[in-house]
């Protein structure tokens, strides 16, 4: 089993310095952390798959102050309805497992304009302010990218997946997802918890 080590850094990003670090060998399994309540969030193992996951409180209140900073080549599942935001762009990401769809719903826009389904057909879904976007916003600012993020469906996990930007490119400020459920972690993934931020490393 791999060491994860969590990092705390500095709500001042660009300082860039650690709080505190420190190592988990963790034996608690899905199980156990099933049993659990009253909890921010817990991580746990699954052998099957060699991975550490984090499963989130399901208190809403809790909920709306954990967010995921989407980063690098980091594919998130959507097994639920769930929201991302960037700029002062806020979507929720409403899947249909069974029918392969998934909603994309934009509550910054009140005439619903966006608001658009797709099947699991459809190639990559872009979101973001280039006028060839799936889903263009083009009166949004510069801190919304011409491809700020993209859904796809991945036929080997059965599931509709959301990444920041596009396969070869990143966007300029980074998409969050505002946190719900269990995901499972990756090298270099942080974490926003009640404006402390929590930095994964694998060794």
């Amino acid at each position: 089993m791999m060491e994860l080590r969590i990092l705390h850094l500095s709500p001042d990003e660009s300082n860039g310095s650690i709080y505190t670090d420190f190592a988990l060998n963790l034996k608690i399994d899905e199980k156990k952390a099933e049993t659990l309540d009253d909890f921010i969030f817990i991580i746990f193992y699954r052998p099957e798959t060699k991975n550490y996951y984090i499963k989130f409180s399901d208190n809403d209140k809790i909920n709306e102050q954990i967010m995921i900073h989407l980063i690098g080549d980091m594919s998130v599942p959507i097994n639920h309805s769930e929201m991302i935001f960037f700029g002062k762009e806020l979507f929720q990401l409403k899947p249909n497992r069974k029918k392969g769809t998934i909603k994309v719903i934009n509550l910054a826009d009140k005439s619903n304009n966006d608001n658009k389904e797709f099947t699991y057909k459809n190639d990559t879904i872009t979101i973001g302010r280039g006028e060839t976007c799936d889903i263009p916003l083009v009166n949004s600012g510069s801190d919304v990218s011409k491809v700020q993020c993209s859904l796809y469906y991945s036929n080997e996990e059965k599931l509709w997946m959301v990444r920041d930007g596009r396969k070869e490119k990143r966007s300029t400020n980074g998409t969050w997802l505002i946190a719900s459920h269990s995901y499972p972690l990756f090298n270099d993934m942080e974490i926003e918890v009640f404006s402390n931020i929590l930095k994964i490393n694998y060794y």
